[in-house]
């Protein structure tokens, strides 16, 4: 089984878990007022295309694959405009380096730890609550197995990444409710150490998603 395929049966599986977990809390913990909020979402990030150099200096052409993933967050209500959320979210990875040499390919995962601030634009209670956010994480880009296998020397990198955007909460029924948003990612491509691969350019990653929320 391919490790795309893989990827993709966890990501239904945990679909699955969260909808569960959410139909059993519903009748304990969710509250329309609550002040605290979980939220899965389904992510299609992808990234604008950039630059790198090659170990001598050369220009290359990044073109970033494109891949589904989920992102699963927390969040508190500290007043009537004013949340604070913590996200994590994964999703495969690749970076597609073209140059004078050809073609190199790094097949990775990608996984965010992001903290954001967010404002709603609405004062006062409603069922529908469109929001914007920002905040500042890290970025964490890790080869898959195949590539550890294939191409000696790739290493895991982290990267400090910025995180802005907007969305809105629409709440269906007691305590649990619809949420879309788009998220942008500002970081750094990886080079994951890969022999002669020189310094890599910003990396912009654009990511709407969508998904259900309980609020307790």
């Amino acid at each position: 089984m391919s490790k795309h395929a893989c990827f993709s049966q966890r990501l239904v599986r945990g679909w699955g878990v969260f909808v569960a977990l959410i139909l059993v809390s519903i009748p304990a913990f969710a509250q329309d007022g609550g002040r605290s909020q979980l939220d899965f979402q389904a992510t299609y990030p992808f990234q604008v295309p950039n630059t790198a150099v090659d170990s001598s200096g050369n220009p290359l052409a990044n073109n970033p694959t494109r891949s589904g993933g989920f992102l699963l967050g927390y969040s508190f209500t500290l007043n009537k405009r004013f949340r604070v959320e913590a996200d994590y979210a994964a999703s495969r990875n690749s970076q597609r380096f073209t140059g004078d040499s050809g073609l190199t390919e790094i097949q990775g995962d990608m996984n965010q730890l992001t903290a954001e601030l967010q404002f709603s634009l609405l004062n006062h209670p409603s069922r529908f609550v469109p929001f914007v956010f920002s905040g500042t994480g890290v970025a964490m880009f890790e080869p898959t197995d195949f590539t550890k296998g294939t191409q000696i020397g790739v290493q895991s990198q982290k990267k400090p990444a910025f995180v802005y955007g907007g969305g809105a909460d629409f709440l269906l029924g007691k305590g649990v409710g619809l949420r879309a948003e788009y998220r942008g990612l500002v970081t750094e491509s990886p080079n994951f150490d890969f022999p002669g691969l020189g310094p890599t350019d910003t990396l912009n990653i654009r990511e709407p998603s969508v998904g259900l929320f309980v609020r307790f």
